[in-house]
């Protein structure tokens, strides 16, 4: 049973020194629940589904917080006026002993509780955030407290995390946002239960994480953080010392920069917005790691050549290239290059691009790897001119880096059936698994993206570009991209070089790519790591397959590296060779499959109905009754869609409204979220539309 505030007991300090500087490990948790209110005909009021999600498009809007708890270890306090919550911070507080509060996305109430720093002047220090509006971590200078965001911890709702670190389970269902509350209204004790069980789920989440690092100071501030302390301790000062050298000159930086991009999404145009039927489905088995433990990778600084000279060095060298494309026409009813990432594009009369991806046009240039650059040249029709190179010798990634990737890959593989039946076992497979992603996270980090302070002065978010000048930590004044990579040149969070993420993700386009243009007229769609179609695939698959297998066995010879490891066995004893395609289907495939684009389709096996829609929930496709309801114009409701528009208010002004007990409330706050309902209506742009009735009587030059 939860405590007013006014009962709080702060407990004693459990006490820990870090270089002099004392933390405690008491856990405390906050979370606060709020209501979304809109004036309509002079009436604040909460959301209306019965109107259109176009109504509320100049609709005055407003949040106001009407309960706070406060968790201290397992016990949980709760106050109603959120100004309140600032005697709780006071009370805590100590000058000497730095606590943490825990909040399960930090970004929501961060913008509430500007007001209380703003109405006690107290300030924030120590901003890491990942983007504006998304704190990982702050501290409150005058109460020497520091905020956390569970979120960013685990990278999961505060229900799954719950599922995957505790016993406990979150209260789901009981607290609904709509009932027009205020700090006076009454809560019924269920809606109480929802609020206290919050914090004591967040309590368990967070005590899991103090157990297995034993104290608050030690957890990782984000997923890939715990990742990064896992690596840290399979390497050494001289790998650090070898990462340090290789971080980039700013032309460099800025050159990776355009050349890094991510997975290729794409829907054949000769496909899209039809129905299809027995359609096939394969992926590659992880991507990533394939990409990342049996490739090599710039291993020095680059340095400039002469374009005459790759092809001495192409066997042992990485190449950096800018290049300038004229008279450009794709070979492929597919295309490779994405119009984003090309620089001076000229159209011309017969230019064309099909949802983003260019066809054909008159000029463009790009940098971009070599191995990007020999898809290029087998993709389009094409004169190429190489404008600058810069090269890199070739190395494999050092082998701890490797055996590290390779035993959570192994793991992950042989536990993957057990862990649906043992708890223990499960837990280790998720820890696996989740080194096996995020070490591809830490691969392709930007390390200056990060740019985002906070100004106590305006109370607003400011983001650094590169030419910005600010402050080192000696005081002087600098520009922020060289700050940034000095930064770097000394830090233990450099754990691996940029360019190893930019060489990765151009490795598992190749995979994807090769595939592709294979089969080309017969794929319907492809994202990233896996490739749909119809028709007869032939030895494709099995003759790309073989050829993985071959660079594992290579691989893992040039590293003197058990075969075992990058291919093992599942707990049915079958080999699992990573980096292979591994059909997705059974039987003659897909009953039925469309597309609209990218990461926008619809599918039919014998479990029903599919749906992925960037932004929708995967239960949307409830309100499909077939799949023929898949097409332009269908419009995903409020229920479904469960789509949320995020408002930040800054200059939130005082109101009065109406609660539903009858109570009249004067809301001052003045920083508020409003989350408002939406509905998402399928559709495609007018250009790809037209460019799929051209490509419907369109048949490349190579057929």
């Amino acid at each position: 049973m939860m405590k007013f505030y006014t009962e709080l007991s702060v407990p004693d300090p459990i006490i820990y020194n870090v270089k002099k500087r004392l933390y405690d490990d008491n856990i405390f948790t906050f979370d606060i629940e709020t209501i979304s209110l809109f004036k309509i005909n002079k009436k604040w009021q909460p959301f209306d589904y019965t109107k259109p999600s176009d109504f509320y498009s100049d609709i005055k809007k407003a949040a106001v917080p009407y309960i706070w708890q406060f968790g201290i270890n397992e016990t949980v306090y709760y106050g109603r006026e959120f100004s309140d919550f600032a005697t709780v911070l006071e009370k805590i507080s100590d000058p000497v002993i730095t606590k943490f509060i825990y909040i399960h996305n930090a970004s929501y109430e961060m913008q509430f509780l500007i007001d209380i720093l703003q109405d006690n002047e107290w300030t924030i220090v120590n901003m890491c955030a990942r983007n504006i509006h998304q704190p990982i971590q702050f501290t409150i200078k005058e109460l020497n407290i520091t905020i956390r965001c569970s979120y960013m911890l685990t990278n999961l709702k505060l229900e799954q995390a719950a599922k995957k670190y505790t016993n406990v389970q979150k209260a789901v269902g009981d607290l609904d946002y709509n009932v027009m509350h205020s700090p006076k209204s009454k809560l019924t004790e269920q809606e109480l239960h929802y609020c206290e069980m919050d914090i004591v789920t967040l309590y368990e989440i967070i005590k899991h994480f103090r157990d297995e690092y034993n104290h608050i100071y030690s957890i990782p501030l984000t997923q890939t953080g715990e990742v990064r302390k896992a690596i840290r301790k399979e390497v050494d000062y001289w790998y650090f010392k070898r990462m340090w050298s290789l971080v980039p000159s700013e032309k460099m930086y800025c050159y990776l920069i355009k050349a890094f991009q991510g997975g290729i999404t794409h829907a054949n145009a000769l496909y899209a917005n039809q129905i299809l039927h027995n359609v096939w489905s394969y992926d590659i088995n992880s991507s990533y790691l394939y990409a990342l433990t049996a490739f090599k990778y710039p291993s020095e600084p680059f340095f400039q050549i002469k374009p005459e000279q790759m092809e001495k060095l192409k066997e042992s060298h990485a190449f950096l290239l800018h290049i300038k494309l004229t008279n450009v026409r794709s070979k492929l009813y597919n295309h490779f290059l994405s119009r984003s990432k090309v620089a001076n594009f000229v159209k011309g009369e017969k230019g064309a691009v099909d949802n983003g991806r260019i066809v054909c046009c008159s000029s463009c240039d790009l940098i971009c790897t070599e191995t990007d650059l020999e898809l290029i040249k087998s993709s389009y029709y094409a004169d190429i001119k190489i404008l600058s190179v810069y090269a890199s010798f070739k190395k494999y990634l050092d082998k701890r880096i490797i055996m590290f990737i390779l035993k959570a890959y192994k793991d992950k593989t042989q536990l993957k059936n057990k862990a649906k039946i043992d708890e223990l076992i499960n837990a280790f497979y998720m820890k696996q698994k989740q080194s096996c992603n995020c070490v591809f996270g830490i691969s392709c980090q930007n390390p200056i993206k990060s740019g985002v302070e906070y100004d106590n002065d305006t109370n607003t978010w400011i983001t650094h570009q590169l030419g910005d000048i600010v402050t080192d930590k000696d005081g002087n004044k600098i520009r922020y991209i060289d700050k940034k990579l000095n930064e770097m040149k000394s830090s233990y969070s450099t754990l691996m070089a940029y360019s190893t993420g930019v060489w990765c993700t151009s490795y598992s386009r190749m995979a994807l790519w090769n595939m592709v243009q294979k089969l080309d007229s017969i794929v319907a769609y492809y994202d990233t790591d896996s490739v749909k179609g119809t028709g007869d695939i032939g030895t494709a698959i099995d003759d790309y397959n073989n050829e993985v297998i071959e660079r594992l066995k290579q691989a893992a010879a040039d590293n003197d590296i058990d075969i075992s490891y990058y291919m093992p066995l599942d707990d049915k004893g079958n080999p699992r060779p990573v980096g292979i395609y591994e059909c997705e289907t059974t039987g003659s495939g897909y009953k039925s499959f469309v597309t609209m684009g990218a990461k926008k389709y619809c599918y039919e096996d014998s479990d029903g109905l599919h749906l992925t829609v960037s932004g929708v929930s995967k239960s949307a496709v409830s309100q499909l009754k077939s799949i023929e309801d898949f097409k332009k114009g269908f419009v995903f409701d409020y229920d479904h869609a469960k789509k949320l528009t995020h408002y930040y208010l800054n200059e939130q002004e005082p109101f009065t409204y109406t609660d539903k007990d009858g109570n009249r409330y004067r809301c001052k706050q003045q920083h508020s979220i409003v989350l408002q309902p939406t509905t998402y209506t399928l559709g495609i742009t007018d250009e790809y539309e037209n460019f799929i009735m051209l490509m419907l009587g369109y048949i490349p030059e190579r057929y």
